[in-house]
């Protein structure tokens, strides 16, 4: 199974996980089913140590159709965008072996465009989203 992993590297750390259950709350507004999700306090301080959202995205491609999934990878993309530009943070999204690192000022059009990519190719999933 692909497992997500998705931290908020702000100056305070109440703030990385507000950011962090900010975006599951939207996901969840999406139709990402909550057994798909789950927060986790981060013990790595690679990842910052506030909370860490946790996606199996085979398991919530598997709940819905593809391309409703697509969907919600493109609103995960948009929203990690919008959660980064409002609280002035960085992210750390680990898709697998892969871990990216994006510094508030490095987040633009093109990296989401990055993170949404290889989520889709994470989980073996296209289309235009």
């Amino acid at each position: 199974m692909t497992e997500i992993e998705i931290s908020f590297a702000s100056k305070d750390l109440a703030e990385s996980s507000q950011l962090a259950r900010e975006l599951r709350d939207k996901l969840r507004s999406e139709g990402v089913p909550d057994k798909a999700m789950s927060i986790e306090r981060g013990q790595s301080a690679a990842m910052n140590a506030g909370e860490i959202l946790h996606l199996a995205y085979e398991l919530a491609e598997h709940i819905v159709q593809p391309a409703t999934f697509a969907v919600h990878v493109a609103v995960l993309a948009k929203s990690i965008y919008g959660l980064c530009r409002k609280g002035h943070s960085g992210v750390s999204i680990k898709i697998g072996p892969t871990i990216l690192h994006l510094s508030a000022g490095e987040i633009d059009a093109s990296k989401i465009e990055e993170i949404r990519k290889a989520v889709l190719g994470a989980v073996n999933v296209s289309g235009n989203a």
